[in-house]
Formats: structure tokens, C-alpha cells, sequence
């Protein structure tokens, strides 16, 4: 068991988001708790989220993490109800919504009412289906996965099918290729292996510290 006052090691990984000049405009972060570049197996989403959150915001600083550039950051139905949303300033981030939520009134209206107070949502691995326009409704960015939607027609069906008002970011972008067809397809932004590899970055600190500044962060944005 680790004491409070022992010293750790805390991980984030950050993977650029680039618009059609190839520059950087925003960063999504991603949970990490190693060196090892990869989403750790054994983690839970939600779990992952609520870590990421404190090692971001409390411990590195969102702001050192993005250069004061826009964050992207998973979120689960579970993270979103719950609350975990308003430890983050509305004007510095985009609240990406996993592939695998599950739609329910309470979701859309905490939402719903998040969007009411200034905070962004993007959608993560979109495949259409009519069930999900209320989530389409309430999205600035939808993400389109190449590795998964693979052919040109496909590509350009999302284009045609998603409102002229919401931009589309094409990630899993791994040749120049890919990044040609999707800006002549009118995808906005990019992120893939063909720019940038997830970056990981650490900082030793102590579970004392830690858990002081999520305790001061909440307050502060309480009174927000």
C-alpha cells in the first residue's frame, strides 16, 4: 500500500491535433502509468479518466501540458454525470464522449446543461446511427477513425451526413495519403501517426500532494 507521504511517479501522454497547415491548434491527453505508450489493459475507463484528470490538472498543469492550446479528454456517461466535467475550465478543453456510452436522459440533459455553460463536446470513433443525434446535436467536433472507416465513399458519406457546423477530425491518420483525402473530403483536423506519436510525459511527486491540489482544485472551481 502506498503511504501519503511516499514519493510516486505520475504519467500523461499528449498526441497533437492539427489543422489542414499541419498545425498544432489543440492536444488530446491520454492516460498513462508507465512509459509504456499504450491505454493499460487493466484500466477501467472511468478509473482512467478520474487519474487522468488529477495527474493533468493537479499535478503537471493542463495548461504546461497544451502550450494554453485546447485539451481533449475521454470521458465516460459515468465521468460526465458524476460531475468530474466542471474540475475542468469550460474555455480549455473539449469534453470527448467514448464510442461506448450509453444514451439516457440524464446523460443528454447533464450535457445539455454542461453546453450551457460554455464547455465543448467532441464525440470519439463515430459510427452513424440515428440513435446517436442527440449526441450529434450537442457536438462541435465529431472524430472519424480511419482505421475504421477505411474506404473513400465511407469517408465522404460522414461529410455528407454530419451538419456543415460541426466540424470533422479524421485521428488514426497513418499516411499522407489518409491526410490528402480526408482535407479534399473537407475534414477540418487531423491526428495520427502520420504527424505525431502520443508524447509521454512524467513527474515525480508525493500521494499527499496529489490529493491537496484536487481537494483545492474542486473548491475553486466550486466557486466558480
Amino acid at each position: 500500500m502506498i503511504k501519503n507521504n511516499e514519493s510516486i511517479n505520475l504519467y500523461v501522454a499528449r498526441q497533437a491535433i492539427l489543422n489542414k497547415d499541419k498545425q498544432t491548434v489543440a492536444y488530446e491527453l491520454l492516460f498513462r502509468d508507465s512509459f509504456e505508450n499504450r491505454m493499460p489493459v487493466s484500466v477501467n475507463k472511468y478509473v482512467a479518466t478520474k487519474k487522468l484528470l488529477v495527474n493533468s490538472m493537479a499535478v503537471f498543469g493542463l495548461d504546461k501540458l497544451t502550450g494554453n492550446k485546447p485539451a481533449f479528454i475521454n470521458f465516460t456517461g459515468k465521468n460526465i454525470e458524476n460531475g468530474q466535467v466542471e474540475l475542468l475550465p469550460p474555455d480549455k478543453v473539449y469534453i470527448e464522449i467514448l464510442e461506448d456510452v450509453k444514451i439516457s436522459r440524464t446523460l443528454l440533459s447533464t450535457c445539455k446543461r454542461l453546453k450551457n455553460k460554455g464547455y465543448k463536446f467532441a464525440l470519439d470513433d463515430f459510427v452513424f446511427t440515428p440513435d446517436y443525434w442527440p449526441l450529434i446535436e450537442l457536438a462541435s467536433i465529431i472524430k472519424i477513425d480511419f482505421s475504421i472507416t477505411k474506404t473513400a465513399d465511407a469517408r465522404k458519406s460522414v461529410r455528407k451526413t454530419i451538419p456543415r457546423n460541426i466540424s470533422l477530425l479524421a485521428e488514426k491518420v497513418e499516411t499522407r495519403k489518409d491526410y490528402e483525402q480526408a482535407a479534399n473530403l473537407g475534414y477540418d483536423f487531423f491526428q495520427g501517426y502520420f504527424f505525431y506519436k502520443p508524447t509521454i510525459i512524467s513527474k515525480r511527486t508525493t500521494v499527499t500532494n496529489a490529493l491537496s491540489q484536487i481537494l483545492l482544485l474542486q473548491e475553486i472551481n466550486r466557486s466558480i
